[in-house]
């Protein structure tokens, strides 16, 4: 399959100052690729050292972000196995980061953006171009008003270390900025997600204890991470909205139109998921009806296929 990646040049708009050049540099530190023809975006927004504007007692203070380990990886592997697209940022800015272990000043953290930028700085410019369909195509040739699913990849600490502060789950179902603006949307992805996600989980579990008692001398130190009970969780701490006057990547994608979501991914999970390409590839997204027929919404869930 082609793959587009790189620099999109486009008008600036409402980014002052800048000329199309200058955006264009910018862009060229965010790829996104084209899987697929499916309609589903996969971010993974947090794949480096981010500077982050926080509210202190004193006023607006930075604090560093550092990469959650593995998402962009799996927001990669998940895009090519639902055939979907994906963004990320570019591999180039990942060794940069990892080898300096600092951020670019110029960058700016896509889960914590400012309202009145939203939209016109690298992710959100690529974003919007996706939404708007002007990157791949008309999204829909039926006349229905489907929308793009959005997946924003996150990764969390293990539950076992950070039940008290962040709830029970290895994967923590966000769909705080969907239900702001469709709250009955909201409730039948979150539901869906679940359900498939944990008859998933269980069935890969079955799996893993055929093939560990076939064997003579199982591997103790991969099979115990593999054999964990994956929990979900619908109703998370991290939901995917910010109410501080700062959008996530998922309240920019709703904002535009997209059926987004935010998923929380343990850091157990994701090293089962980036050590056994057939459980990242048995996580796939599939299309499924809409869940109600006066919404005319295609959306995706994952499924074992």
């Amino acid at each position: 399959r082609k793959r587009k990646r790189g620099c999109q040049r486009v008008t600036p708009g409402s980014t002052d100052g800048m000329t199309p050049e200058d955006v264009c540099a910018e862009l060229a530190s965010v790829a996104m690729e084209r899987h697929g023809d499916a309609r589903v975006l996969f971010t993974a927004p947090h794949g480096v050292y981010l500077r982050r504007e926080v509210m202190t007692a004193n006023g607006p203070a930075f604090e560093t972000h550092v990469p959650e380990r593995w998402t962009s990886f799996i927001a990669l592997a998940f895009a090519d196995a639902a055939n979907g697209s994906s963004m990320t940022w570019h591999r180039a800015e990942r060794e940069r980061s990892k080898a300096t272990r600092t951020f670019d000043p110029e960058h700016v953290d896509p889960n914590c953006v400012s309202t009145d930028i939203a939209g016109t700085y690298n992710w959100g410019v690529l974003l919007r171009r996706f939404a708007d369909g002007a990157s791949f195509g008309k999204r829909a040739t039926d006349g229905d008003a489907r929308a793009w699913f959005h997946v924003d990849t996150h990764g969390r600490r293990d539950p076992e270390v950070s039940h008290e502060a962040l709830g029970p789950g290895d994967v923590d179902i966000g769909t705080g900025a969907l239900r702001a603006e469709r709250p009955e949307l909201a409730d039948a992805l979150a539901e869906a997600l679940g359900r498939r996600l944990r008859a998933f989980f269980r069935r890969d579990a079955v799996a893993d204890d055929d093939a560990s008692s076939e064997k003579k001398t199982p591997d103790r130190a991969s099979t115990s991470v593999a054999r964990a009970a994956f929990r979900v969780n619908e109703a998370p701490i991290l939901r995917g909205a910010r109410d501080d006057g700062r959008m996530t990547l998922s309240q920019q994608g709703v904002r535009l139109g997209l059926v987004s979501v935010q998923l929380e991914l343990s850091l157990r999970l994701r090293l089962v998921l980036k050590d056994d390409p057939e459980k990242t590839r048995g996580l796939s997204l599939i299309h499924i009806s809409e869940p109600t027929r006066q919404e005319a919404i295609s959306y995706a869930v994952f499924c074992l296929k």
